[in-house]
């Protein structure tokens, strides 16, 4: 069977699995006062799964069968982890906005939380590249002087390593992280509102427009993506034919260019009179560029994703959308969150890509396996990237967005006025929060 629809396959499967795991947490995990538990708990079981790498070397079917189970497992704990550690951006926006006595307008509390939310999500993925670089490097180095299968282990010995640091790390998440302040749950609730639950999240949807509009967006951004990333990672073995040296360096770059983007936009950000709406729209529109690129190879020219150099180009073009477009989706989605619901609209947008990416997997596994032509989703996603620029210049621009803005802006200041004159009687009682909404 060609591997390339095995990975496809597998791919479906993770996105499938982390789809209806993720909607489970969207449903119930803002109603657990200890969310930092549910960080420390996905973060050393991430770390024990990846302890018994360095032990499937061999080619044998028990192995293969371990190996893909595990990435499976990985697939499906990334998206947990995902979910759950972006819940402290909105969490941070709003105690920053809170904090500052000198803010005393919508307009400064609301530059204060972007620039606040921008450096945040920089600096985490900045720091968790900076891990990937290490890696990569000592993997490199192992493999350039070992010789052998120990040569060919190298990565899975590593892989077993970071496991262990892992596994003792996730304490820190344990006694570091604060507490976000979770939902109430009724104790005369029906029997069945724990089910009804898993549908609530797909319902705020309907009601919150803008933040609709924006996950919908952002969705089809990031699926669509990562579709033409594999392609460009496929073509890339196909055309390059790279040795273990050479992939690894080019995973090294991918890794430099998240970094130098990441920096390249928090130092420029502020010096350009460009609001986030306008990077997003940027960074949604720089990705058209790649499957348009892409696409020429299907003609008899030496260009077209056939070259050494393309490849570095293009990495270097997607980590600049991404970096535009990423950073400034979290900050716009988070500062609209409401309080106690930050899981739920947080992990909403993994449950729709996992509800989403893996049709096209399943679908172009068959193709990839009769053709053994790697082009070919690169013609739908050209189509499927133009509409989060549609999206979003409609978000910005449509009169019932704005109306559906002040709406809830007034709900959020509402909500501001009657916590600050509860706040005597809160510090005795504690805080319930329903629906979003602060109440004594």
């Amino acid at each position: 069977m060609d591997l390339n629809s095995i990975i496809l396959y597998l791919n479906a499967i993770g996105f499938g699995i982390g789809g209806a795991v993720t909607l489970i947490l969207s449903a119930y995990s803002d109603y657990w006062s200890r969310k930092h538990l549910l960080v420390t708990i996905s973060i050393a079981v991430y770390g024990a799964c990846s302890i018994p790498c360095y032990w499937l070397q061999g080619y044998t079917l028990h192995n293969f069968d371990a190996l893909t189970a595990l990435w499976i497992l990985f697939a499906v704990l990334t998206f947990v982890i995902m979910a759950v550690l972006s819940m402290y951006i909105p969490h941070c926006m709003r105690k920053i906005a809170t904090n500052e006595s000198s803010l005393d307008t919508d307009g400064a509390k609301r530059h204060a939380r972007r620039k606040y939310g921008v450096t945040m999500t920089i600096f985490g993925q900045i720091s968790n590249q900076i891990g990937s670089v290490l890696l990569l490097v000592v993997v490199m180095i192992l493999t350039q002087t070992l010789t052998g299968t120990a040569a060919t282990s190298a990565g899975l010995l590593i892989t077993s390593i970071v496991g262990f640091i892992t596994v003792a790390g996730s304490l820190g998440a344990l006694w570091g992280l604060p507490a976000v302040p979770a939902r109430h749950w009724s104790s005369g609730a029906a029997w069945y509102e724990p089910v009804v639950e898993l549908v609530r999240p797909l319902q705020d949807l309907v009601r919150r427009k803008n933040m609709a509009f924006l996950l919908i967006a952002y969705t089809i951004y990031v699926d669509t993506l990562f579709a033409v990333s594999s392609v460009s990672g496929q073509l890339f073995v196909a055309e390059i034919r790279p040795g273990a040296l050479e992939y690894s360096l080019y995973s090294l770059a991918q890794v430099l260019c998240i970094i130098g983007c990441q920096d390249m936009f928090l130092w420029v950000r502020p010096h350009l009179p460009f609001s986030l709406e306008k990077w997003l729209i940027a960074g949604y529109a720089i990705s058209l560029v790649l499957p348009i690129w892409g696409l020429i190879g299907f003609a008899s020219v030496k260009f077209g994703w056939k070259t050494r150099w393309e490849f570095y180009v293009v990495t270097f073009i997607s980590q600049l959308s991404q970096a535009f477009a990423n950073t400034a989706w979290k900050v716009l989605f988070s500062e609209l969150i409401p309080v106690g619901s930050e899981v739920r609209w947080l992990t909403l947008q993994v449950v729709l890509s996992c509800g989403t990416v893996w049709v096209n997997y399943v679908a172009s596994a068959p193709l990839q396996n009769a053709t053994h032509e790697l082009r070919f989703p690169l013609i739908i996603s050209l189509v499927f990237l133009c509409f989060p620029v549609v999206m979003e210049l409609a978000r910005c621009n449509l009169r019932v967005f704005r109306e559906d803005k002040e709406k809830w802006e007034r709900a959020e200041r509402e909500d501001d006025q009657e916590s600050q004159s509860e706040q005597g009687s809160q510090a005795l009682q504690g805080t319930i929060i329903v629906d979003g909404h602060m109440k004594h």
